[in-house]
């Protein structure tokens, strides 16, 4: 899992400047069973959903990077099988906790939602709350405190922390899992 995001994060590094002049989705494959899809330069969640290459049943990682949208389409990852969702230096005008959402469709598959460089934040962490397969979120390079409604979590969640990032009363208000054992780590990059 660790290799694929670094992978993936190596890939944007090398294809953002090129790739990103206007919106696009591209599909890497670095081994048999390596897949990424690397997406940018959205302004509209219409763009999004358009340009997105579909169906991927297989586990892959999905990286959407430098986009302003106006919200996340709900469509955004049906028949996407992605196992790790990164959003850098993405910004969402209403990033609200609405149900349906993005990301319930990938309730099964998803195991950890990364924030990266800015990228805007939910307003309610119960957007999550149906994604019981999500046991990881990360903060990298995101600057504003993370605290807000994890009591509306119902799943073990590991927070990593980077730099720049306070998290507040997560430890105390995290709820417990069905089996009891909520977890809490924090990771200083």
């Amino acid at each position: 899992m660790l290799l694929s995001y670094w992978m993936l994060l190596l890939l944007q590094c090398f294809s953002v400047r090129l790739v990103f002049a206007e919106p696009s989705c591209q599909k890497f494959q670095s081994e048999p069973r390596r897949i990424f899809f690397n997406c940018g330069g959205f302004t509209t969640a219409s763009e999004l959903a358009t340009k997105i290459i579909r169906p991927e049943h297989s586990k892959h990682a999905f990286m959407l990077s430098e986009s302003r949208l106006e919200h996340l389409p709900v469509d955004t990852f049906a028949d996407l099988a992605a196992t790790n969702v990164t959003l850098n230096k993405v910004h969402i005008d209403n990033f609200d906790a609405v149900h349906p959402n993005a990301f319930e469709r990938l309730n099964g598959t998803l195991v950890e939602l990364v924030f990266l460089r800015g990228s805007t934040l939910p307003k309610s962490w119960s957007l999550l709350k149906e994604v019981v397969s999500l046991i990881s979120l990360r903060f990298e390079r995101q600057s504003g405190q993370i605290s807000g409604e994890y009591h509306d979590q119902d799943c073990s969640l590991e927070i990593h922390q980077a730099e720049y990032v306070s998290i507040d009363y997560v430890k105390t208000t995290l709820r417990a899992s069905a089996s009891g054992s909520a977890k809490y780590t924090a990771v200083v990059n």
